[in-house]
């Protein structure tokens, strides 16, 4: 399949304590497609949670109910960006609106501080 930026997908990012360690997201969760690498079948995702962080850094991106059909208000884990293999997907759930994506990368290029 070929997956698009900003895209919503479902993706099994493994299961604590052995697939994932410390902070990282992990289990099935909704994330958003940065860049899909078809060619090497890898995707760059930030995952996306539902719970309210206890603090909103910067690198948080508020996703209210609705956006790129999530059934929750959400929040966009920018400093959680990492690539994953086509295999975890196991869903698509829908496409974010152009302004929504655009903040994100904002967020992205100022974490990666280019």
């Amino acid at each position: 399949m070929n997956y698009k930026s900003g895209q919503i997908v479902v993706v099994d990012l493994g299961a604590p304590p052995n697939e994932v360690k410390g902070h990282e997201q992990a289990n099935s969760r909704p994330c958003l497609v940065v860049k899909h690498f078809s060619h090497l079948s890898l995707l760059t995702v930030i995952p996306i949670t539902t719970k309210k962080q206890k603090y909103n850094p910067y690198s948080i991106v508020n996703l209210l109910k609705g956006t790129g059909n999530l059934k929750y208000d959400s929040y966009a884990l920018c400093h959680q960006i990492r690539t994953i293999s086509e295999d975890r997907i196991t869903d698509v759930v829908g496409l974010i609106d152009m302004h929504t994506l655009l903040r994100i990368k904002a967020v992205v290029v100022d974490i990666f501080d280019f």
